[in-house]
């Protein structure tokens, strides 16, 4: 029945989850809060593996997290990943403090995997970094400010060149990977 208990989480997630280019996922409460426990802590354990740092997390940290939604709370970190409670719905992303700051090169006309996340495709000799990392950047009022915080940010010699997900500058570009990294 464990197939039939993941494969069901999969179909759920498929069926209910927002993903966005920004790197982090919506879901609706309501038909989330319908589920069983069980398919709950499976549905939880696919979308903090996805939008956290990669890796499945213990189910006795599941049913915590399944706890807490039911419970009512505002946020909760668990495997690298935040989940925000807002009015009707659920929002997942990357935790922000948990990602590595030091800078990661970019090899001449290349593309690297940032954070396990993002397809940074940029110069060669620019370096990404967390854009919390930047001080002076314009706040994105449609993006939660901790996924801001955690969006990749490509410099080159100490200047920004771009944050593709908040459309700053050119000459980079970052696709999110929700899927291919799992």
């Amino acid at each position: 029945a464990v197939h039939g208990l993941m494969g069901a989480a999969e179909d759920w997630v498929g069926a209910h989850v927002t993903v966005h280019e920004a790197g982090y996922c919506t879901f609706p409460l309501a038909p989330f809060t319908a589920q069983s426990n069980e398919l709950k802590m499976r549905i939880l354990g696919l979308i903090v593996s996805t939008y956290g740092s990669g890796k499945m997390p213990e189910p006795r940290e599941l049913e915590l997290l399944a706890a807490w939604v039911d419970s009512g709370g505002s946020r909760r970190t668990l495997g690298g990943a935040m989940i925000v409670r807002r009015k009707a719905s659920l929002l997942a992303g990357r935790e922000p403090g948990r990602i590595d700051a030091t800078p990661v090169a970019v090899p001449p006309g290349g593309e690297i995997v940032w954070d396990g996340r993002f397809a940074v495709i940029a110069p060669g000799g620019a370096v990404v970094v967390p854009a919390r990392e930047l001080h002076n950047l314009p706040r994105r009022r449609d993006i939660p400010a901790f996924v801001q915080q955690g969006l990749p940010a490509v410099t080159q010699g100490g200047r920004l060149l771009a944050v593709p997900q908040l459309g700053l500058g050119t000459g980079a570009s970052a696709r999110f990977l929700p899927t291919e990294r799992r």
